[in-house]
């Protein structure tokens, strides 16, 4: 029997679940976030055999998974204030995870400058938050951007959507600086966030009892 939204929970639990982790690999979890409202038709039709579609925490894009393999990650502690480096570390497991990824971006995108080059992030204001995109390729007229989960509200905006191809020349004015600060002050904090990235790994590893596969690769290839 369907509930009042429509949605017929076949063979799952019944239970409502939002930030979740499963089996990736050896050793590993995947995070993201339990579609359990929207489209109620597929969601029928992935419970029916006890599974649920899981968007990725960072990426666009998404699996589906069985409800049986999913952990449901605590809710964040209230009161967090970011670091010396600017980042809220230590709010939760889910958190962390997104930081991790955040810190390997803006190392990347350190290296990019203001050039429309893969690994650039920019951001679009959206709502209350930003929207944030990277630099997937680049051809000779138009570039690549992907999506990114780095906002706590998911946002995204209207004209990149999750991603696509677009002119360079539309995509140059995100990639400026704006009101330039300090650029030694900029160099020095790069510089900080290259030398703190192993021990937000480290700190991570010992919170959590493993670092995802998927940060160690990132990792390895900066250091």
């Amino acid at each position: 029997m369907a509930d009042k939204i429509g949605r017929n929970f076949g063979k799952l639990s019944g239970k409502e679940h939002y930030q979740v982790k499963y089996p990736s690999g050896r050793n590993s979890f995947t995070y993201g976030i339990a579609r359990m409202y929207g489209d109620s038709k597929n969601f029928n039709k992935n419970a029916a055999v006890g599974k649920i579609v899981i968007d990725h925490a960072i990426f666009p894009i998404a699996g589906t998974v069985e409800e049986s393999l999913l952990v449901d990650l605590k809710a964040a502690v209230g009161g967090c204030y970011p670091d010396e480096l600017g980042y809220f570390w230590g709010k939760g497991e889910y958190e962390d995870y997104v930081v991790l990824q955040q810190i390997v971006h803006d190392i990347i995108d350190y290296g990019c400058g203001d050039r429309v080059e893969v690994g650039k992030t920019f951001s679009c204001g959206v709502g209350d938050g930003f929207a944030y995109y990277v630099i997937t390729s680049v051809a000779r007229v138009n570039c690549s951007v992907e999506w990114r989960g780095f906002c706590a509200d998911r946002y995204v905006d209207r004209m990149f959507g999750y991603g696509g191809s677009f002119r360079k020349s539309d995509i140059t004015r995100f990639c400026g600086k704006g009101i330039r600060f300090d650029e030694a002050e900029e160099s020095k904090t790069a510089a900080r966030r290259l030398e703190s990235l192993r021990k937000y790994v480290e700190d991570f590893r010992t919170r959590y009892g493993f670092l995802p596969s998927d940060i160690e690769t990132s990792v390895s290839r900066i250091q």
